[in-house]
């Protein structure tokens, strides 16, 4: 449980139980004959069958192929809990979850409260007046992925494909290793990914922080901060925003009267003697960190720190014998890219920590890489991943999270 005057959090993540569904209706399952077993969260099933002796390990021999009934099922998350009364009180409480794989109801004391269809996704739910401070029971359905996968291709008609890939993983916007790949088996996840927490506010909260640098002047660059903060209702905001680095700190200021919903301000930083940030094998990866802070409605919001590199990044495509050069450029310098396709490091993601991050992306540093492609087939990594990334120097060419197929556009769901 974490608070301040503004903000409070309740950590969701941990103990749960699961059980397998027979339907998608949350409350029948719930006396079901089926067994409920031990769950952690952030995980999956696979993981939480594995730990219950339910499952073999699917690695091991041609075990993959005899745990192909966990994908075809339904199953249901529970965890039940205490709220505290501060967090019960607060004028606007949201459960959000950071990672539903994939097809997903939600229930909250037994009121749907939401539904995914995107394990790629960030879900925010307003419960506010469902929340008591005893007995909350919170529910996560998942419909097995290749069932509903295989009803949208009935749908809406198959696309071309290879013979030997699942037809239907183009429908589902999961990982789309995870219906098998060259390198993967078919083990098609469903769980609680990311993790999940209760959020209550005041008067609204700091959602998202972005720096982009302006290179006009090389020799004095501008970090431009832009905080995005999202307000209940109409109130004043005041942020500030701190950048220190090497032989350096720097501050800035904005103030606004926000209207409800969305609202934006910007603020500028000038960096004298710049240290700059280089791929690894050409210079220092210095870096600074940004910290925003801020009243909203006259209370204290929490702070929001992340790292800044200094680097000027440029695509130099000039004509040439053969056509047109396809040149990457680091603060002025044609840089040779060296690395590797990045997929994920498990088939069961949730099981990976920053330390096996910070192990597979120092063996690449070892081997001279400065440059990983983030495969199409996987997720949108972790921070971990980039923080370890900019720490050692490995520029990451990241793909969107489609691969090797025709997406469907003449969907509208789908696009949208």
């Amino acid at each position: 449980m974490s608070e301040n005057e503004s903000k409070m959090q309740m950590d969701l993540t941990g103990a749960w139980t699961v059980r397998q569904a027979e339907s998608t209706d949350a409350s029948a399952e719930l006396d079901g004959p089926g067994e409920w077993l031990e769950a952690t969260v952030p995980g999956c099933i696979h993981l939480d069958l594995m730990r219950a002796g339910r499952l073999p390990d699917p690695f091991y021999g041609f075990n993959d192929l005899d745990v192909q009934w966990v994908a075809d099922a339904n199953w249901l998350y529970r965890r039940t809990f205490h709220c505290p009364a501060a967090l019960c009180r607060m004028k606007r409480i949201e459960l959000v979850c950071h990672g539903l794989d994939t097809f997903a109801e939600v229930s909250l004391n037994g009121k749907q409260v939401g539904r995914a269809d995107n394990m790629f996704l960030r879900w925010r739910w307003d419960v506010t007046g469902l929340i008591q401070e005893e007995g909350n029971e919170l529910l996560v359905l998942f419909e097995s992925p290749k069932k509903v996968g295989q009803a949208l291709l009935e749908e809406h008609g198959r696309l071309p494909i290879r013979d030997a890939e699942s037809p239907q993983r183009m429908y589902t916007r999961k990982a789309q290793y995870a219906s098998g790949w060259d390198w993967a088996p078919d083990l098609n996840t469903s769980g609680i990914w990311r993790p999940i927490l209760l959020e209550g506010y005041a008067n609204g909260r700091l959602s998202d922080v972005c720096a982009r640098i302006d290179w006009q002047d090389p020799h004095v660059p501008v970090v431009n901060v832009a905080v995005e903060v999202e307000a209940l209702e109409a109130c004043s905001a005041e942020i500030s925003a701190e950048l220190v680095g090497p032989d350096f700190k720097g501050n800035a200021s904005a103030s606004a009267d926000l209207k409800p919903g969305a609202n934006t301000l910007q603020m500028d930083i000038s960096v004298a003697n710049p240290q700059l940030w280089w791929p690894a094998g050409f210079g220092a990866q210095s870096l600074y960190e940004l910290t925003v802070t801020g009243k909203l409605g006259g209370e204290e919001l929490p702070a929001a720190s992340s790292n800044v590199g200094l680097r000027r990044v440029e695509l130099r495509r000039e004509k040439d014998d053969e056509g047109e050069s396809f040149i990457i450029c680091i603060n002025g310098e044609p840089v040779f890219c060296k690395g590797a396709n990045w997929a994920p490091a498990d088939s069961f993601i949730p099981r990976l920590t920053a330390q096996d991050y910070e192990d597979l992306l120092q063996k690449a540093a070892d081997a001279n890489m400065n440059m990983l492609r983030v495969c199409g087939v996987g997720i949108y990594e972790s921070d971990d991943f980039f923080d370890a990334c900019d720490r050692l120097g490995i520029m990451v060419w990241h793909d969107f999270m489609f691969a090797c197929a025709p997406y469907p556009d003449h969907v509208p769901e789908f696009v949208a």
